[in-house]
């Protein structure tokens, strides 16, 4: 089974996609803690299977290998090939421990090519919830209130297989063009 995986933050500060502002003024929103965010791992697969975490602060290779792990977790039986981009995080000592720790045919890892976000449909789920969802234009005043929209968000995808499969496709995503 195949997955490709992406990271991505969601800030206090909201992801403006439109808004309207008084003509000849600059755009001005106070708003504390704006480089504080929740940090969010996915990953998809052709056949419209979601997974994620959240975390408050970044990712390490710790929580690398921990996700790899959940994957694995719901897929026990299956052949696993993850494919990810170049992030230093993706192929620390910990994922190798991990790999070492597993039989070769349960798990393996591809690198995508250097800034080539086009060849990753996982980017589609970023640009997805920030764009399509009530999370376009969102200022939350706590983190728990982020927490829970975007926990929302996400789930209303995974329970829409047809969504993420037509993530593969995106014009934007010239993996399957």
């Amino acid at each position: 089974m195949i997955f490709f995986v992406d990271e991505s933050s969601f800030s206090l500060f909201p992801n403006l996609v439109k808004s309207y502002f008084r003509k000849g003024k600059p755009a001005i929103i106070k708003r504390f803690l704006r480089f504080k965010a929740l940090n969010v791992i996915s990953a998809i697969s052709p056949e419209g299977k979601l997974i994620y975490h959240i975390r408050n602060s970044r990712y390490l290779g710790v929580h690398m290998a921990d996700f790899l792990r959940k994957i694995r977790k719901a897929f026990p039986r299956r052949k696993l090939i993850i494919i990810w981009d170049r992030a230093t995080t993706h192929y620390g000592e910990e994922v190798k421990e991990l790999l070492r720790q597993l039989e070769p045919d349960q798990l393996e890892l591809y690198m995508l090519p250097a800034h080539s976000p086009e060849l990753n449909p996982d980017e589609q789920v970023w640009k997805h919830l920030k764009q399509e969802t009530n999370l376009r234009n969102l200022a939350c005043k706590t983190f728990k209130e982020l927490r829970e929209k975007l926990v929302d968000n996400v789930e209303n995808l995974k329970n829409n297989p047809n969504r993420i499969i037509k993530m593969f496709f995106h014009p934007d995503c010239g993996f399957y063009a």
